[in-house]
């Protein structure tokens, strides 16, 4: 399971008030309609959303509707990442599901770091840093770490293992899917087609 957060920072007249409300997630559905790469498409998920005007959200602290912060993050990572391209879609001129065929590149590896809550958070405080002192110079010592530069990469680092294929229309089609040989050397990948009893 992969832990979604959806983080809720409420501005009212007594105070600023953050909740945090957690969804479990077997997989992340990527929006890719108009993203050109998968990075695109996991940065639109994390997109911050303002809601304000009409769109206030109630306080439950001042009893009024306030300005709110929507964003969100992974709070959770977990060992297998599970990735869905949501190329199937409603075509709302025809109103009918269509599919998407359009290019969304992604790399052997993925690194998931500015998507979680710690990443989230550590850009956070490293834009607060940037913007309360001037242009000219930043006040940080030699021996200071960005917070987000802190995180080990390591720790958010994913490679590919596999990719499953959907060969047709939104109607109907055909799956296959490419496998990589884990136990390959590093380096040295080696990619299997699987498509029902024919492996290749």
């Amino acid at each position: 399971f992969s832990f979604f957060a959806m983080l809720k920072i409420i501005f009212c007249d007594v105070a600023t008030i953050q909740t945090t409300r957690a969804e479990n997630l077997m997989n992340i559905d990527c929006q890719i309609r108009g993203k050109s790469d998968i990075n695109e498409a996991l940065s639109n998920m994390c997109e911050v959303e303002y809601m304000e005007g009409d769109n206030k959200v109630f306080c439950d602290n001042c009893k009024k509707n306030c300005d709110t912060i929507l964003r969100t993050a992974i709070s959770a990572l977990p060992d297998v990442l599970i990735l869905s391209l949501k190329r199937f879609d409603l075509d709302y001129t025809t109103f009918e599901t269509v599919k998407l065929n359009s290019k969304c590149a992604f790399d052997h590896t993925l690194n998931m770091k500015r998507y979680t809550l710690e990443g989230v958070e550590s850009l956070d405080k490293l834009s607060s840093v940037k913007s309360s002192v001037s242009d000219d110079v930043m006040d940080i010592s030699e021996g200071d770490q960005i917070p987000f530069d802190s995180l080990s990469d390591e720790d958010y680092t994913y490679k590919l293992a596999g990719v499953l294929v959907h060969h047709g229309v939104a109607q109907g089609g055909h799956y296959y899917s490419f496998i990589r040989d884990r136990s390959s050397d590093e380096g040295n990948d080696k990619w299997y087609r699987f498509d029902d009893d024919d492996v290749s």
